[in-house]
């Protein structure tokens, strides 16, 4: 069976700023991966366990969408909105997530999504960069 996960996290920061660090190579490596490569539509996504993933980009709409093609197939969509106070409202969503993924994936999008509130509000990288001491060895920082 296949599920899809919704979470929703609020930043103080505007929309346009929260885009650049879904959308650029050098944003996703301030909270989200080790390294990062954009090359025709595609991601090359290079995380602290030694994983790497081809991630084509399914919509980029500045800054109100960035969506791309995740693990196992899976749709992930990162929705901006304006709160009016300045902030952002972001509801991310991976779609159509097996059950041998979804528990973990499930709780990985919350430390994913704290390390990218620390990293546009604090410009805090809470990740510890050591892949001795990742997801797959119980820790919730990679």
């Amino acid at each position: 069976m296949k599920r899809d996960i919704r979470w929703r996290v609020h930043l103080t920061v505007p929309p346009a700023q929260v885009y650049g660090y879904l959308a650029t190579d050098a944003g996703r490596a301030r909270w989200w991966v080790d390294r990062s490569a954009e090359h025709a539509g595609l991601l090359e996504l290079h995380f602290a366990d030694g994983q790497n993933l081809i991630a084509p980009i399914l919509a980029r709409r500045p800054p109100s969408l960035f969506a791309l093609r995740w693990f196992d197939g899976a749709e992930v969509r990162f929705e901006l909105r304006a709160d009016g106070d300045g902030g952002t409202d972001l509801d991310l969503s991976e779609l159509d997530v097996g059950d041998a993924r979804w528990t973990s994936a499930h709780a990985g999008w919350v430390a994913a999504l704290l390390a990218l509130k620390a990293a546009c509000e604090h410009r805090i990288d809470l990740r510890n960069h050591d892949p001795a001491r990742g997801w797959d060895a119980g820790y919730v920082d990679g």
